[in-house]
């Protein structure tokens, strides 16, 4: 299932390819809620990009620190990791103008990505 080991101070350690997928995804998810505010430059999509990089910022650094404090390996972990990069990537889809996910969409789908990132710290 888990495997989680203390990772000691000055122990070297490669990404893996996984963790290399999860950060394109991360980088795939900022370029696509950002669109909103590049097709409509106004205050309002300015605070909507803004609470979507926090959003996120936050889902990637949550995420990156259990994974760089522990060396975890496991079947669950895997599939919690894809799962939650699926939610990212449905996320900011959805802030995108005429898609069809909507903003109520958005919204589960982060609850999604934190809700993955709870079962990761448990």
């Amino acid at each position: 299932m888990f495997t989680r080991s203390a990772i000691m101070p000055g122990e070297d350690r490669k990404a893996g390819w996984l963790e290399l997928f999860y950060d394109l995804a991360v980088v795939a998810a900022l370029g696509a809620s950002n669109d909103a505010f590049i097709q409509n430059p106004s205050a309002e999509t300015a605070v909507f990009a803004l609470l979507a990089l926090g959003a996120l910022f936050s889902a990637w650094l949550l995420t990156t620190l259990i994974h760089n404090r522990f060396a975890i390996d496991g079947i669950i972990y895997r599939i919690l990791l894809l799962l939650q990069m699926s939610g990212i990537l449905l996320t900011a889809i959805s802030a995108g103008e005429g898609e069809s996910i909507g903003w109520q969409g958005g919204l589960i789908s982060l609850g999604f990505v934190f809700l993955t990132i709870g079962g990761m710290y448990a």
